[in-house]
């Protein structure tokens, strides 16, 4: 999957730069139309590249509101999720890493409080099991780095590589409101920046090239 997304997210630069080669070299002559074309190209093959690669930063320790809901299905600063516990139906979800982390996580409530007759966990503690993860061999574990809690409004917490337990609260940055669910994430790989930079740096370098050959035999 991450493969195909970057194949995605380069392709569109590319044709960018083969599409420039393309209309020089068959003489298109109309200018305007040149210019609209080459416009639109741009602005379709930019549309992938920002997304990923000016993705969302959430800073740890700090309250987030809905709708910006911890991104499970996705990234968090560059982190692949691994699983994520929901407090209501008290069940697991696997995250997009490879592997299943469903077995390895364990979340309980060392503190409750009782809102409109439902029991709610307002703190707790988490554990991770390395040797419960399946799938994959024991040296691509992944441990996890980023624990997201998420009631009303969300926020994550960083621990080091490495630790297996912990805790968990609601209480100081989220008021102390029942919990919702619990996810959790790996270090995981920053957004390959440098490649699509350079990339889009060289399609700009191509249109800057054109116009100044264009002035050239004007002159």
């Amino acid at each position: 999957m991450k493969e195909l997304t970057e194949i995605f997210t380069i392709f569109p630069i590319f044709s960018l730069g083969v599409f420039t080669m393309t209309i020089e070299n068959h003489n298109v002559r109309n200018r305007s139309a040149k210019s609209l074309a080459m416009a639109a190209l741009l602005f379709s093959g930019l549309a992938l590249p920002i997304s990923s690669v000016f993705a969302t930063t959430y800073n740890p320790n700090q309250a987030y509101e809905d709708p910006k809901n911890d991104p499970f299905s996705g990234d968090l600063n560059g982190s692949p999720s691994l699983a994520k516990f929901e407090f209501n139906g008290k069940k697991w979800e696997d995250g997009n890493s490879d592997g299943n982390y469903i077995s390895a996580f364990t979340v309980t409530a060392t503190e409750t409080k009782t809102e409109g007759g439902k029991t709610e966990w307002i703190a707790g503690t988490w554990s991770f099991d390395p040797s419960k993860v399946t799938g994959i061999s024991s040296s691509d574990v992944l441990f996890p780095t980023k624990i997201a809690v998420k009631s009303k409004d969300w926020f994550f917490f960083e621990v080091t590589a490495g630790t297996t337990s912990g805790t968990w609260s609601t209480k100081e940055y989220l008021g102390g409101k029942g919990l919702s669910h619990i996810s959790f994430y790996d270090t995981g790989t920053p957004v390959p920046l440098p490649a699509a930079a350079w990339l889009f740096g060289s399609a700009l370098m191509g249109v800057a090239g054109i116009g100044y050959r264009r002035k050239s035999q004007e002159a």
